[in-house]
């Protein structure tokens, strides 16, 4: 429990300030990673059976988010690398949720993550240059909105790992990058371009297909069980 409070501070931290230096569908097309880290981890770290084909997927995931990253090249932003930082929080996060005890209430899980939220915006505040300012009636508005939404997915995706299988529940996430893209162009005139593009698209490709391949071996388990 400890370990995993530890990761969603950190995860926290590395997102939202990443959020505020990188353009949006930047920040959402790289996040798509993470479900090929969660399973990247379950194979190192939880005994899970993964193939070539699924460790050949993960590869070009991989392909696709240097693709968007652009390391040593024009287009490079250092902050771009405080997402990969993120991914590999949450991934941690997921995998320990997995470990916790069934006995444990998902509420109280919950709970913890959300006060690891506040421990880490203490420290955001305490790291960040520049002098507090109040907030005004529409930013309280949106601060709130952000906190009731958030607190209820939360609670949906901790429910959701605990009780679920992981290969059905992280397909939901790749959902994320339209609906950021979308919001990216309409809300801040983002215009991704054809590398990101590109890159989102292995990204969002590997995922699929590794979702699609552990579905695949799932059934053939089953069958051979009965």
């Amino acid at each position: 429990m400890v370990f995993r409070i530890l990761a969603e501070a950190l995860g926290a931290m590395c997102f939202s300030t990443a959020l505020s230096l990188v353009d949006l569908s930047t920040v959402a097309a790289v996040f798509q990673a993470l479900p090929l880290v969660i399973t990247m981890g379950a194979a190192l770290f939880m005994n899970e059976q993964v193939g070539w084909r699924r460790w050949s997927a993960i590869l070009v995931g991989f392909i696709g988010v240097l693709f968007i990253i652009r390391p040593g090249l024009a287009g490079f932003e250092p902050a771009s690398l405080l997402v990969l930082a993120a991914v590999l929080a949450i991934a941690l996060r997921d995998l320990l949720t997995r470990l916790i005890d069934s006995k444990v209430s998902s509420t109280v899980v919950s709970f913890q993550g959300c006060a690891a939220f506040t421990v880490a915006g203490a420290v955001l505040l305490l790291v960040t240059p520049g002098e507090v300012t109040s907030v005004t009636l529409s930013q309280g508005w949106m601060i709130a909105a952000g906190t009731v939404f958030g607190m209820m997915g939360y609670y949906g995706i901790v429910v959701a790992m605990r009780v679920g299988d992981a290969s059905a529940v992280t397909p939901f996430r790749y959902s994320r990058l339209l609906f950021s893209i979308l919001a990216g162009m309409v809300m801040f005139n983002e215009r991704p371009d054809m590398m990101t593009m590109v890159g989102a698209s292995l990204i969002l490709g590997s995922g699929l297909y590794t979702f699609l391949r552990e579905r695949r071996l799932a059934r053939a388990d089953d069958m051979a069980v009965a």
